[in-house]
Order: C-alpha cells, then structure tokens, then sequence
C-alpha cells in the first residue's frame, strides 16, 4: 500500500461517521460495544490555580458540571508520589483492581456530592423500607441484628433511647446510609483499658464526668458509595446528636468486618502481666472449720471475668476507637506505592508502624510474603522455630492483612528503570518505595545448587530433588503435612527415613514436629555439621551447653540416630529422580576435638564452607544394579576430594536447617541490578542503598563500613538487632518522605530545584532530609537500637525453649567467650522423663544488667515477659544473684512467678 492511498484511507476515516479508532466522542459508533453508563463520565485534564486560591479549586466543578449537563461523574487521575491539592479533598478514591498496571491513581466525584453532605437524623417508622436495600448484602445474622435493633429502638419511648440510638443519612429526601450505636455497660470501658493499650489513644478521664460525654459502641454501619467521602462526618453528627464524645468497635475477626474501620484507629491487645501462661494453682491456706468464705463482691467477679479474657489466648476480637476530635480532621491519603519484599519481623514492623500514624491513611501498601504470614499456617502441628517478635494472636488482632494487601508470591528480579518486581510468575508489580526485608535463609541445599522442593520458581542454575527440603521453604508444612504422602511413606514404608540436617534451633524444632505427626523416632536421623560451620548464637544452643545435653539425652532414649561432625556433600538420586541417598564428608576432627570445639562459645559462622561440593552420580540412571545401602545405617565410600572419609547414608527425606545465607533469588535481584552487596546489603544510616527508591532492613542488611570511622567497635550487621525496633526505624525515615505534616519539605508538596544535580531519574531530589535534626542527618551516626533479640521453638519432649539476648553493641562481644562464673545464675529441676520442672540459665553484664536468659521446660511462658527483664539490673529482680548463692532460689522461674515480680512486667 503506498503512502498516498494509506493517507487518503485514514483521512476518509477521519470524517466519516464511524470514527470509531480516532475516539470521536460525537460518533454515533464511539465506544458502541459499552454500555451507557460506563459513559457517563468527564476527566479534568488539568487545573491550574495560584497558591493563595488553591482552597477554592471546588468552586470550579459545579461550572464544570454544567458544561456536561448529560454527565453524572467527574474523574482526575495523578502519579501515585503527587501531594493531595484542595480540589481532591472533594474526590473519593477508587480502590485499584488487583491486577491493576495503571500508573496514576483514580479519582472519582458525583454531580450530587456537590450539593452538599447528606443529613443526620433519627430513625423513624417510615425509614425502615428505605433501609432494607442498604442491608442487603450484609451477612444473614448482621441483617438480623439490624432488624431487632431497629425493633427495638422504634418500640422504646421518645425520651428513653439510651441503650441504642439508630440514625438514618438523608439526601435529596431519599435515606443513603444508616448508623447503629449502642450505648455500653458502665464497666465496659474498664474491661476494655485491660484488654487493650486504650490509654495510649485516648485521655478517658476527658470523656467522663458530664451528661454529653461518654462511649458509644459503633454496631453496623452502611453507606450509598457516591457519599462515602463524609463518613466521617456523618458519624461526627451521630456522636453530636446522642451526646458521645469517644467511637469504638469491637469485631470478630472470624466474621465479615466492615471497612469502616478504615476510619478508626486500630488498638494493640495488652498480654497478661505474668511470667506463665498458665496460672500456678494458689496454695491451700489452712482456717477454721466454722469461718466462712468472704463472698466476692460483684466488682470482684468482674476483675475475675477481665483477667479471664485478658488470658484468653483464642480471643479473635479487635478494637478500633476514634475520638469525636479525631472525626473532625480529615486523614491525609498517602497514595505512594510501598513494597515490602519479606514478611520478616523487620516488614511487619515497618508495616505497623505506618499505619499506626492516626492522620494518615495508606492506600497501596504490598507486602510479598511467600506461604503467607505465619498465622496463616496456625492449624497445622509446629515445626519450625519462631523468632517471637510477633505472636499468632498479636499479628491478626492488629487486622494487618486487612489493611495490607499480601502477595503469596516471590521477587526473582528488579527493573530499577521501570520501578517494578518482576515476581515469580512473570508479573511485573510497580512500587514507588522498595523495601528489601528477606532476612536469610538456611543455605545447606543452595551449596548444591538445589532448590527446596516445595518452592516453585526454580533459580537458574539449580534444579529440585523430590524429597529434599529446607526449612526455608514456604511449603514446607503443607509438604509435611499430617496424613500427607511423605508422612505416610516414613511411617509405613520400611525403607523410608529422613535425615534432619543441620545444627540450628530449627533442626531440632524439626525432629520434634516429625515425632508430633506420628513419625517412628527410629526412622528419624539428625546429623550435626561440624561445630566451626554453625549458625549464630542467637539462633542454636550454646555448644555443649546444657540445653543440648538435655536434648542429646531425650532423643537417645526415643533411639534416635545422631551423627556429629559430618559436611553434606552431596546427593544421589534413584531411576525415578527421587531422593536416595547422601553423600556425606567426616568434619576431619577426632571426638577430643570435637568436644573441645563443643565447649567454647558459638561464634557469628555465617559463611558457607570453603569446601566446595562434589560431583555426584545419580544412582540407577545407568540401568545397572547398585548395592542397596540400610536406612539409616553410615557406608564407607571412601575418600573425598577434600582428603577426608566419605560416607553414605540413605534416606527418602532430608530437611536442611544449616547455615543461613542470603536467597539465591534475593541475591540476583540486588547484585543484578548494581546495589551494593559485600556478603550483606549495604545501605546507609537511612536504611537506603545506592538507589535512592530502595531501602533495605533486617538481617539481610548491613550499614557501611564507613560508620566504624568514629568507633571501631561498633557492630554493623543487621542480625544483632531486634527486627522489631528496626522496621519501626526504617518507617521514621520513610515518614520524613511520605507525610506532609511532619516529614520534610518534598513530603508537603514544595517544589524546589535539586541541589548539586544529584536528584537522578527518581525525582527524589537530594534535600530529601533537610528537616532532620543534625544529630539523626549526621553521616557519621547510626540508628541507636537497645530491644533484645528472641528466639523460641518447640523440642523433642514436648519442651519449651527460649532464648532471649541483649542486641549487640559492638564487635569486641564476639571476643568476650563465656560470661565469668560470678555472673551466670543457673537452676536446674527439670525432668526430661516426665516435662515437669525447668531449667533456666541467666547472665550479666559487666554492669550487672541481664545479658541473656535461656528456658527450658514443658510451661509455655510469656515471651513479652522475658523481653522486659533483658537490660534490668539483677538487684531489680529482688536481689536474685545473692539470694540464688545462698540456696533461697531453687527455680528461677517458680521465683518469678510470684505476685511481687508482676510490676516488672
């Protein structure tokens, strides 16, 4: 087709009728394949408007309106990082599709919204047709309730509407929306203030004492979309016509929750103030036949009914209360798209910390957590141990997931040009902040280039073994699922064990998750690397120490193999590409050796071993007949290529929980893409790395050498801080950037050139921190952090294990050895036959503060608790060093149980 005909055709369709490919609105043909009503809409291109007018930019719409007298909505669309104008304040934002790509946000208002916000009124008996419609999608029993309230407040007298008050919204004479308060018992409150840290939001002493005050409990709630925007409102007038002053709602998170919540501010449940979970029975007290019992006053009862619930650790309620001050200004949306890769304790506490900001609102908030989070995985048997930063009950009451949108999914690589995670799947999801918050990963199988069998990107490279699985592996409960097929192959087939390798808390959480799904101790083998290739501290046993011994001795009584000092080499594979055997390496040490190695104190090995790993056969793939080595049993297979013995063990299953690395795909994302990585991310003192749109925290992180200019000694890596207070750090710094009232001055719109041309392509220019205090920009001064570190698993013999840790300060503790003996308390009365007792071991500093406090026992104890007495000197603890000398202390634990120790937690 030459250029001329093409030309003429393209003009021809120009003018005709059917211009439909030019989008001629005035086509009768345009956008014939929609129907009406998604045509009903006009877009403001762009609006313009002095500084000092921008607060009359709504004054325009109703002009606006009038030039499309045939349409009823008006959209504007913006980039997710632009500040709110005046002329949005108007606007509701549309909620994105979650296979959403556009780049702007959506935002939409209706003709009638302009006429002013609907009125508040009482219910009365010609409304409730008009409510019906509004209830209908509510849930059957919601419906309900809402018929019998509405019954209930019509049928009392005028003047006695105390216990529930039921509002209508109203508009145009046609009832939009509907409110149901209910007025709560006297001793509700107080109920409440036990059960959560309501004193931190409100000032309840402000909002007793007068006729006109007081709480209100927010029962069902239901508003028209196009007047969604003056929810909050509407609610101020409801408070304001009863005489309220506080809001709260109490939902069951096992039910349908209304996204009013949105609105509220979300409160933390409060843990008992108590070292046990389980109250320790009161001792009989001996009295006189003839005197009575004091009969419990009903204030008592209900002190009784308030701990009862306050212990309650199946409590699936969450609160949200907003004061009637806090209806009266207006959230600022925060329409920035942050994503957390990781749902580490580092991303859970930046994401809590966000959106614990009462006048901000975040709308794209992401967060990619492979197997999702862990209260996800709350129905199946324990498995692997837990950090205990975060409990099950604590992370879902806070109703994280229904303000984050959480991707089952995994980052594989990052376009830093485009700003978006190209996820396993081949999606590509945009973000404006990244956050890297992956922590490590055990890194046994990674040194053979395999991947864990239940991870289903499969890195370049690398390949899966059928029946090799890491403890890193997001799968790995569904894969050891009770009944499952590889369960059932150990328990029933003969020829099938499994090997847990590795010398981790997470190995030993392992043994005894397989033993909880019925799985014979006998085809149950744990080998132990040797002792120079372990984890941190933080995270095992200290070698040779007495939690280990105790461990030793219960898996040898259940006759379960232990082979120690052994390197994992390699694997062999059958004719059907299952898991077969391993090959494995002797440490080179002599048993002398070994147990002097086991003596001293574990040290940071976070590396791999500078033994490299061999080429193995897969057995059976030639066709010819190989020796059929016993389950269980070690086979000489001579020498390796290190020079050492080489042995054989055979298995259908083999669980790795070695040493922790970072993750093969983590590690091409970063390193791929030029950000610093020197056997950690580096980033700066405000968590940023060479990209100034990417962030990165927890364990995975380090901050750069260069802050050790001014002190030597101090310990940079991530690992030795509480993930917890780390993420609550980073979202400090991401405030500074993301709000306009108390960030800095690019975070409240001011438009101002970059300095030192340095802003790049990210628009994020280089006075990005200008408003910080000098002390917080220094570039010579790190973060301070001072929580402790925590650690907990369930082990062989149904025992508890704890372990609680000053962070570290600097380098020189890893010099330090063994506390002196002045400084270490230890009782011992448990019985590892029966679970009764518990064996406790708690250190000092120089100072006389609490170092570390390690527990063993069948008591399930308060973690929270633990934490508190981390950093308290041990004189607080009512002299417990010279009393324990003494003999006057034979349990620790039994000690801190009694009523005296209750302040200190």
């Amino acid at each position: 087709v030459s250029e001329d005909s093409l030309e003429r055709a393209l003009n021809a369709l120009k003018d005709s009728d059917e211009g439909l490919f030019v989008n001629n609105p005035n086509s009768p043909a345009w956008l014939a394949n929609l129907p009406q009503h998604t045509k009903d809409v006009f877009c403001i291109n762009m609006c313009c408007l002095d500084q000092a007018y921008m607060t009359q930019a709504i004054d325009f719409l109703l002009p606006a309106f009038a030039l499309y007298p045939h349409k009823d909505y008006c959209i504007v669309t913006q980039p997710h990082t632009a500040p709110n104008t005046p002329l949005l304040n108007a606007f509701t934002i549309v909620p994105p599709q979650p296979q959403n790509t556009f780049g702007h946000v959506l935002y939409l208002i209706h003709r009638a919204s302009l006429l002013g916000p609907p009125g508040i009124r009482y219910l009365e008996a010609g409304d409730v047709s008009a409510v019906e419609p509004l209830i209908e999608n509510f849930a059957a029993d919601a419906q309900i309730d809402v018929a019998a309230g509405v019954e209930q407040f019509l049928a009392s007298p005028p003047g006695d509407r105390r216990l529930k008050h039921v509002f209508v919204a109203e508009f145009d004479e046609q009832i939009v929306g509907m409110i149901m308060l209910q007025v709560p018992a006297e001793d509700a409150i107080d109920t409440l203030r036990c059960c959560y840290h309501l004193d931190d939001y409100l000032l309840l002493e402000h909002h007793e004492g007068h006729d006109r005050k007081g709480p209100a409990q927010l029962l069902h709630f239901t508003i028209n979309p196009l007047f969604q925007k003056y929810t909050r409102r509407l609610h101020q007038g409801a408070m304001r016509i009863c005489g309220k002053t506080v809001l709260f709602m109490e939902v069951d998170l096992n039910g349908t929750v209304s996204p009013i919540f949105r609105e509220l501010l979300q409160v933390a449940p409060r843990r008992p103030p108590q070292l046990k979970k389980a109250l320790r029975k009161p001792p009989k007290v001996a009295s006189f036949a003839n005197v009575e019992k004091e009969v419990p006053t009903e204030e008592d009862l209900r002190e009784k009914a308030r701990q009862k619930l306050l212990r309650d650790s199946k409590q699936t309620k969450a609160l949200s209360v907003v004061s009637k001050k806090l209806l009266s200004e207006t959230k600022i949306p925060v329409n920035a798209r942050i994503v957390v890769v990781g749902a580490s304790d580092c991303g859970l506490s930046l994401l809590e910390s966000l959106l614990s900001i009462p006048h901000l609102v975040f709308n794209s908030l992401i967060l990619l957590a492979p197997g999702g989070l862990e209260y996800h995985h709350a129905h199946h048997l324990p498995l692997v141990a837990g950090t205990a930063a975060y409990s099950h009950h604590e992370l879902r009451r806070i109703m994280l997931e229904l303000r984050v949108r959480i991707l089952d999914s995994r980052m594989v690589q990052i376009d830093r040009q485009q700003r978006c995670c190209i996820l396993h799947d081949g999606a590509m999801l945009p973000y404006d902040y990244l956050v890297v918050a992956a922590g490590l990963q055990d890194d046994a199988l990674h040194t053979l280039r395999i991947r864990s069998c239940g991870v289903e990107h499969v890195t370049d490279g690398y390949r899966h073994v059928n029946g090799a699985m890491s403890v890193a592996d997001p799968s790995i409960r569904d894969l050891l699922v009770e009944g499952g097929t590889l369960i059932k192959s150990l328990i029933w087939n003969p020829l099938s064990c499994a090997v847990v390798f590795g010398r981790s808390l997470h190995a030993y959480c392992v043994l005894q998750g397989l033993l909880m799904r019925k799985v014979p101790p006998t085809k149950i083998i744990l080998v132990l690397p040797p002792s120079d290739a372990q984890t941190p501290g933080q995270h095992n046993f200290r070698p040779g120490g007495d939690v280990q011994r105790k461990i030793h001795s219960i898996l040898e009584a259940m006759d379960v193999k232990v082979y120690e000092g052994y390197r994992l080499l390699g694997i062999q594979q059958d004719n059907r590409e299952r898991l077969k055997t391993l090959v494995l390496e002797e440490g080179g040490a002599d048993d002398a050796e070994v147990d002097r190695r086991g003596k001293t104190a574990s040290d940071d090995g976070s590396q791999h071993s500078a033994r490299a790993p061999v080429d193995v056969d897969q057995g059976g793939d030639d066709g010819a007949a190989s020796p059929r080595i016993k389950c269980g049993i070690l086979e000489d297979n001579g020498v390796s290529p290190n020079g050492f013995p080489q042995k054989l063990l055979a298995c259908r299953v083999l669980i790795t929980a070695d040493v922790v690395n970072v993750d093969p795909d983590i590690f091409n994302s970063v390193h791929g893409n030029g950000l610093v990585y020197d056997g950690r991310l580096i980033v700066d003192h405000n968590f940023k790395t060479t990209d100034d749109a990417i962030f990165g925290a927890g364990s995975l992180c380090e901050f750069s050498r260069r802050f050790q200019r001014k002190n030597a000694e101090r310990y940079l890596r991530h690992d030795g801080f509480n993930g917890r207070e780390v993420g609550a750090k980073l979202a400090q710094v991401l405030l500074r950037r993301l709000d306009p009232v108390n960030g800095d001055m690019a975070a409240a719109g001011a438009v101002m050139g970059a300095k030192g041309g340095n802003a790049g392509k990210n628009n994020i220019p280089d006075y990005a921190f200008e408003s910080m205090d000098p002390e917080e920009s220094s570039p010579e001064l790190l973060p301070e952090f001072y929580m402790p570190l925590a650690k907990a698993g369930f082990l062989p013999g149904n025992l508890h294990y704890y372990r609680i840790a000053s962070c570290r300060k600097g380098e020189v503790q890893d010099e330090q050895g063994e506390p002196k003996a002045d400084r270490v308390i230890i009782t011992d009365t448990l019985d590892t036959s029966t679970g009764k007792g518990h064996f406790c071991r708690l250190t000092s500093d120089n100072f006389g503060k609490v170092d570390s406090i390690t527990y063993l026992g069948g008591e399930e104890l308060q973690v929270e608790s633990l934490w508190s007495l981390v950093g308290l000197s041990e004189t607080f603890l009512n002299h417990l060093y010279l009393r324990w000398r003494d003999g006057d202390i034979p349990d620790i634990v039994e000690f801190l149980t009694d009523d005296w120790a209750t302040a200190l937690f």
